[in-house]
Formats: structure tokens, sequence, C-alpha cells
């Protein structure tokens, strides 16, 4: 249809209204040749509704007659066909045409009354183009807010993350547009953010940007989002260790069995198997594996570029004995666990630097000429190795709070241990005759002497002679470095630093030379380029070797899948295996409980003070995004798996007895990553009655049973 006949047609429509009905208008707007006498089947299959409008634009005189066109489908057409014009953008058509062709245009109106369904609009290409133009031609908070979310939605997160950008810099903060932008960095997912910024990606920086924002009015969502951000920067491999999902059918099978098993007993029959489900245990979450989080973090390209870039604005220079890779993130994850001043020194220059080298050179000089001095240090050396040693096998590592602690060195899993690095095995038996309840761990060369103490633990990544040449090696790189300028500004990765940073008391005159120096000696666990990282961490506290015998290390799931009742011996001594098992099944009750009360719940809370330091490290890490949001996202999974298994083992000893087996076999499992005396006895005593229940459950060994032999009738 022409323009002209258009116009004459809507004339019509105007003098005639009253007595047109909506159809016939829609036939003379849209019909060359209308009829509008035909019949109702006539019209059902003449009469066509249009996807899209055809407006005119060519002069001034059709762009009139388009308007008045645009005024009869607002008015009349939309409010009649609402489901055709919803479905086709009809007032989104209507409203852009008026924006770039209507002389004067009515923004208030457009955006109270229209502005909406521009926004829930099914044509998102049409709906971007008018809140660009309604953004450019009437500019406003909502304006700006309507396009960024339209472009989120359109998945243009670049130009989204643009407006939402310029929209904090113009207008006042907006909690709920804030987690909208946030999820927008989470939904682009660039490998960087903005590189006039940095180079940290969007999911590091969504993630730094969440966890510095105060508590938030819908702190639920600002979790979720934080969580989201996390589980992105984990790598896939570490999700998948979290633990499985449990079937919703297995578990029902399993309800019915044990209630079955329940009603078997009550009607006097005994049951004589050890509840294990294979499938309920591996749904428990898992505890983080250490070392796979060190391996993964020297992996991280990005993470060692940028913590290499910290270094070397930090000023230091790597010089004799000093290796650049000694100094990985992995190594700094661990310390940080130790010390978390690590965190600071990431961030922060240090205080109380001394003006002349040459006083610190002196001061290593006069500890090498002391020969009882340099033994002290070789005793910091070792508690230093010992709690590395620890940590990458998963331990919790705690110093106390005085460097002379009477009676213990390190606080490991919540119990106070001391450490003893000698060739003397009278001297670390001498210990117990003032500390009998205080157990202690030795260096390898005393393993055969002392292996099989209930008190004494053997770390194998703790040498002595290695701990000797390490102590010596490192007091005479600080007696050969130069100038300050020699040190890594990370506390307890070179003996540089060490007395660099205990410099200030020592100046201050709150310490004297001898102080001075033990306090150096305390940080000196991985100088000479990494020597003693590189040689003996991965080492294994020996005394455990592996805590749960046959429960983890003999395959006690194959063994325990169908041996009671199965056989003529088992039937015949069937109530001595149904007592034993009930013995076996109260220890594992009974383990699941302490292990979670003494164990579990400490470390869920020493992991949660943990992430306080880590996200305060986080939150002033500007230039180091990427390090710390790595960091960060790790010490959350850690936090949260502990949190998780302390509420799944919580939920299942509340259970049936066969759930509360199941969480006596978890907690096993994750005690691997604790040490105790306690700890060591009750797995042993657990060991002893499974093995009993073994040899009674074993036909071919007759003559362990207990039972009295029958003869057949």
């Amino acid at each position: 249809m022409n323009p002209k006949l258009l116009s004459l047609r809507l004339d019509r429509i105007r003098l005639e209204k009253n007595s047109l009905s909506v159809e016939d208008m829609l036939m003379l707007v849209t019909q060359d040749s209308p009829n509008l006498s035909s019949g109702f089947f006539s019209r059902l299959f003449n009469v066509s509704v249009p996807d899209k409008w055809q407006f005119y634009i060519d002069s001034s005189e059709e762009i009139d007659i388009s308007l008045r066109f645009i005024s009869l489908i607002e008015q009349v057409f939309i409010p009649h066909y609402s489901g055709y014009a919803k479905r086709y953008a009809w007032t989104e058509q209507c409203v852009l045409f008026k924006l770039k062709h209507q002389a004067t245009v009515d923004f208030d109106a457009i955006v109270n009354q229209q502005l909406q369904q521009v926004v829930d609009s099914t044509n998102q290409q049409l709906s971007r183009e008018i809140l660009k133009l309604l953004f450019e031609r009437a500019p406003s908070g909502l304006t700006h807010r309507t396009l960024a979310q339209a472009y989120k939605r359109g998945q243009f997160y670049t130009d989204a993350i643009s407006l939402f950008e310029r929209y904090f810099e113009e207008y006042s903060f907006d909690e709920g547009f804030y987690f909208e932008y946030l999820e927008c960095l989470l939904l682009r997912k660039n490998t960087y953010y903005n590189k006039a910024i940095g180079t940290f990606s969007d999911v590091e920086y969504a993630l730094h940007l969440v966890v510095s924002m105060e508590k938030a009015k819908d702190e639920q969502r600002r979790q979720a989002i934080g969580q989201r951000a996390v589980e992105m920067l984990l790598p896939p491999e570490l999700l998948k260790s979290r633990g499985e999902d449990t079937n919703v059918l297995a578990d029902v099978g399993r309800a019915i069995n044990s209630f079955g098993k329940f009603i078997g007993k009550e009607m006097g029959g005994a049951d004589a198997d050890i509840p294990y489900s294979k499938g309920v245990i591996a749904s428990a979450p898992k505890l983080l594996n250490n070392p796979e989080i060190v391996s993964y973090l020297d992996r991280h390209e990005s993470a060692k570029a940028e913590l290499e870039k910290v270094l070397k604005d930090k000023g230091a220079t790597f010089t004799v004995g000093l290796a650049a890779s000694a100094y990985s993130l992995g190594l700094i994850w661990n310390y940080a666990h130790i010390d978390s001043s690590v965190l600071s020194a990431l961030t922060f220059a240090s205080q109380g630097n001394p003006e002349g080298f040459s006083q610190l050179q002196h001061i290593s000089e006069e500890a090498l000429e002391k020969a009882r001095a340099v033994t002290r240090l070789t005793g910091y050396v070792a508690e230093q190795q010992v709690a590395m040693n620890l940590q990458q096998q998963g331990h919790v590592v705690e110093m106390p709070t005085t460097a002379n602690q009477a009676g213990y060195d390190l606080i490991v899993d919540g119990t106070p241990m001391q450490v003893k690095c000698s060739m003397d095995a009278n001297y670390v038996l001498h210990h117990f005759d003032k500390y009998p309840d205080v157990p202690v761990i030795v260096n390898k060369e005393l393993a055969d002497k002392l292996g099989d103490h209930p008190m004494v633990f053997v770390d194998a990544g703790l040498s002595y002679s290695a701990v000797q040449d390490t102590t010596r090696e490192s007091l005479e790189h600080l007696a050969n470095f130069d100038s300050l300028g020699d040190a890594l500004p990370i506390p307890l990765l070179t003996i540089a630093f060490a007395a660099y940073r205990n410099f200030g008391e020592f100046n201050a005159g709150r310490t004297d030379v001898q102080t001075y120096a033990e306090n150096v000696g305390k940080e000196v666990a991985t100088v000479a380029g990494g020597a003693m990282v590189g040689k003996f961490i991965g080492g294994t506290i020996g005394a455990i070797g592996g805590p749960v015998g046959i429960a983890i290390g003999s395959g006690l799931g194959a063994f325990l899948g169908g041996i009671a009742g199965t056989t003529g011996a088992d039937r015949l001594n069937r109530a001595h295996i149904a007592k034993q098992r009930d013995v076996v099944v109260k220890l594992l009750i009974e383990f699941a409980t302490w292990f979670r009360a003494e164990l579990l719940e400490p470390r869920v809370a020493h992991y949660g003070e943990q992430l306080k330091d880590f996200k305060t490290y986080f939150i002033q890490a500007d230039g180091q995004i990427t390090v710390a949001s790595q960091l960060f996202a790790l010490q959350c999974e850690a936090y949260l798996r502990a949190y998780n298994l302390n509420q799944w083992i919580i939920a299942h000893l509340r259970g049936a007895e066969i759930l509360n087996v199941q969480a006596g076999w978890v907690a096993l499992e994750a005690s691997q990553q604790f040490l105790s005396v306690e700890l060591q006895q009750k797995v042993a005593v657990i060991n002893r009655e499974l093995e009993i229940y073994k040899k009674l459950t074993t036909p071919n060994d007759m003559s362990s049973k207990v039972a009295p032999q029958l003869k057949p009738a």
C-alpha cells in the first residue's frame, strides 16, 4: 500500500471509527482492496495480522502519515490483538520509529508507560536499539540501567560491562545493579579484565570486588556470586574430588535394607554384617588434598608471572644460592598457613629497615662463631621444616605465641608437639621425663631407634645433617650479601629478609644480639636456593604410616561385600561373628563422634580464621589480583569442604545405625590428614577388632575361630 492510499484510509477510519470494527480497520490499512462486507469464513482466510508494520520515511509528509498510523496501532490494534502485539513487538516497532523520526518526542511518556514492555521485549535487537536511543537522547539513571541490562540479556557482555562501570561513576551505588555487574563479569569470562588496568581475568576481578564489599543487604546473593566465582576459578580436577552425589534410589534401597535388618533383630535374629556402603562413603565431602593444590598453583602460568612481577617491583634480586624457581605460589600457599604475614609481605613494604647492612653481617658472623647460637638456630630451622612438611600433607600447623614456649614447639591439628632434630635418642627420651604427655616429632635418622615409641612421630622429610648444613650456609649467605637489594621481601623465605624484618626490634634496643639471632633463625627454613624445600617437602610422618590399616589400606570394602552368612563355617560361628560385628560397629560410631568433635570441628574453626587472613590480603592486593584470587578461592574451598564434611557426619550420626557406621568409615578415611596420639590409639583399637572379625569370617582359617566346631548330624 502506498503512502497516499494509507493516508486516505486513515482519514476514513477517523471519520467512521464508530461504525467500523477493529477487523475492518485492519483490512483498510493492510489490504489494497478490502471487502468490508465479506462474511466470517471469508475474513477468516483473507484477513491476516502482520508481523511487521510498514512505515514510510522518504519525506516529512510520509513521516507524518506513519506517525498517524502508529497512533492507530497503539490505540486500537495493540489493545485488541495483545497476544500478537507482544509476540511480534508491535509497541517496540512504533517506539523505535518515533525515536528516530518524530520531531518532538515525549521521552517521559515512553519511559513511564512503555519502557518496561521494551525491556521485556521478545525482540531483543529492537529493545537494545530503543534503549540505546533513549540513553543517548534522554540520559538518566533508569535508561542507563535498562540499556546495560539489555546488553547483558543479549550476551553483549563487553558493552554491558562498560555501561555498568560508567553508571557507577555517575550515579549513586545500587546494590542490586552492582550484583548484576558482577554476574556479567562472570558470564563474560575473559582471560583478562582490562589490559589498561591489569591482566587479571574477569572472574578473578569479580571475586576481588565481591570479597571487598562490606556486608550486603542481600547477603545471600553476594555469597552466591562469590561461591560461583570460586568454583569457576578452581580446576575441574579439584571440583571432581569434592565427593559424589549419592543416588536417591540407592538411598531408598539402603533405608529399606536397614529397616529389614532392624525388624530381623527385633524378631530375635542376629546381624553379622558390618554396614559398609561404597555409595554413601563416596557421597561424603572430601577434605582438600594439599599436594594437589600446590601442584596446581605451581602450574598456574599467569599467577607465576604476576608473582615474579611482584618480587621484581619490590626490588628483589636473586643472588648467590637463591633461585627464582624456589619462590613458587605453592610455597607461599603452604607458608601462609603457618604464618599469614607472608601474605602481608606481598602487599606492604617492610618497616624498620636497617640503615647499615654491615650490622646484619656482623650478627651473622658472630652467630657463626658461637656454637651454642648455631645449635639454637638449627632447632628453629628444624621446627620450620617440620611445619612445612606437615602443612604440605594437609595438617593444620600453628606456632606458639612465644618463641621460648616451654614443652612444645608446634601445635599440630590442635595437639601441642615438640620437635627434636638430633642423632641422640636419649636426648629425645629425656623430654618425656619432664613432659610425658607431649608427643615428639624427630628426624629420619632416629627412625630405627624411636619409630615404635607410642609418643614419637618420625618425619621422613627431616634430616639432621641437612638442617645443620642449611643453617650454616644461610648464615654465610647473609654475611656475603652486599646490600639490602639482595634480600627477597617475603618473610620466611630467606635468611636475608628474616634479618631485614627483625632488625627493627634489635635496633630499637628491645632485643639483644642473641635473641635477634634466634628470631632470624626461625625464618631460615627455605633459604639457599630452596634447598630445604626441594629436598624434603613431601616427606611423611612415619609413625602413623596411613592411619587405617585394614580399613583403608587392605580393601575392606571388598572384604565386607559378602562374607558373613555365606558359608557353612560362617553359619556355625554366626553368633560370635554377630557379637564381634557389634563391637566394631560401636567403635566406628564412637570414633566418628570423637573425630568430629575433637579434630574436625576445630579444623573448621581454624580454616575460618585463616580465611579471614586471606580475605584481608585479597582486599588489599589491588596489584596482585590473580595471585590473591587463586589463594582465596582455594582457602574458601578448604573451609567449605571441612565445614560440609562436619555437617555430613552430624547428619549421618543422627540417622539409622547403617548411616552412623558410614560416618565412622568416612571419619577414618578423613583422619589421614590429622596427627594425634589419641587418634593413633583409637585407630589401632579399631584395626585390632577388625582383624578379629576378619578371622571369624574367613572360612579357610578355621583354627582361628573361637566358636565350637559342631559335628554334622
